[in-house]
């Protein structure tokens, strides 16, 4: 048996939040699927598990960059004042394409940062070729 993924989302968006759930119940592998809502909530918890010897931390964090309180960008900053966490692939989802949002993204520690499609059809699609990348293709550090 194929040991399970494990994916951290954050983001504030319900419907965004369904979207996600509905493209890890299709694919083909195990997914063990965290959500938090709230950015500050979800540092918390990631500090908490690599403090932990045999905590299982997230193979992929997916996190939107426009949310209340702490942003995407605040989250990416987070993650890389611990090299456990900095690790962790990190693909921000934004509906901005704006150009200082993008950089600002990959100078935090974006791994990559991808536009929210606004089909249906589309966002699983993406969704299931950043898990094709990132779960199938990539080494991850574990």
């Amino acid at each position: 048996m194929m040991p399970e993924n494990r994916i951290l989302v954050i983001d504030d968006n319900p419907g965004d939040i369904r979207l996600m759930e509905e493209a890890v119940a299709e694919w083909e592998e195990p997914i063990q699927l965290t959500v938090f809502s709230d950015s500050r909530l979800a540092i918390k918890y990631l500090e908490t598990q690599a403090a932990e010897p045999d905590a299982a931390l997230p193979d992929l964090i997916l996190l939107d960059l426009n949310m209340p309180g702490t942003d995407g960008i605040g989250v990416l900053s987070a993650l890389a004042q611990q090299a456990q966490l900095a690790r962790i692939p990190s693909i921000v989802l934004t509906s901005s394409e704006a150009a200082a949002d993008v950089l600002q993204a990959y100078d935090a520690g974006a791994n990559c940062l991808a536009l929210k499609p606004f089909s249906l059809p589309q966002y699983l699609g993406l969704i299931r070729k950043i898990f094709y990348f990132w779960l199938k293709v990539a080494k991850l550090a574990h």
